[in-house]
């Protein structure tokens, strides 16, 4: 097994087994943080194709200044942020030939599964800002440390844990709301 480093520099000399071997090495997380970000499977792999490729193109700047996860969880970050901005900009029309249109409504589905404390507590993380959505993710659901969620997102380590306190403030009122609701 080759370290990151090995692998880096083995790619950027050209070696395509490398490439495949970082790409087989980070796919699952890589996808499993645009799922996240982005609620579609389909549009998360497409996203986490481009950020492999975004990624090999430009390994020859990566320096080591962060752990090769962290520096492709910044770009996932910016390519999800990115198709994001555009789906707000520039809807997808609902078509009957649409899978995700004969989905059931999200709202319906979300109260269907309010008994479950993971996914209520999901849901409620899913309706934060990004900048509070974000920190929560990354540093409780993907397990970075501190230092590892402020080199994803490019803030500061004390930007990180305010964004963090404050997040879990809002998840408290949010979930005690929707607890409210239920009663």
């Amino acid at each position: 097994m080759h370290s990151d480093q090995e692998l880096v520099e083995a790619c950027c000399r050209g070696d395509r087994a490398a490439a495949e071997a970082l790409v087989r090495r980070y796919q699952s997380a890589v996808c499993t943080l645009a799922v996240r970000m982005l609620g579609d499977t389909q549009e998360a792999e497409d996203a986490a194709q481009t950020v492999f490729l975004n990624a090999l193109r430009s390994l020859h700047l990566f320096r080591g200044g962060s752990s090769l996860k962290t520096w492709l969880y910044r770009i996932t970050v910016n390519e999800c942020t990115a198709r994001a901005k555009l789906r707000k900009r520039f809807p997808r029309p609902a078509s009957d030939d649409d899978p995700v249109a004969s989905l059931p409504d999200q709202n319906r589905l979300a109260s269907d599964l309010a008994n479950d404390e993971e996914q209520e507590t999901r849901n409620a993380v899913a309706a934060l800002p990004e900048s509070y959505r974000l920190p929560i993710m990354l540093r409780y659901f993907e397990d970075l440390s501190y230092e590892e969620t402020a080199q994803a997102l490019a803030v500061s380590v004390e930007t990180v844990k305010i964004r963090l306190f404050r997040a879990k403030a809002m998840l408290k009122t949010l979930l005690a709301e929707r607890e409210d609701l239920r009663s």
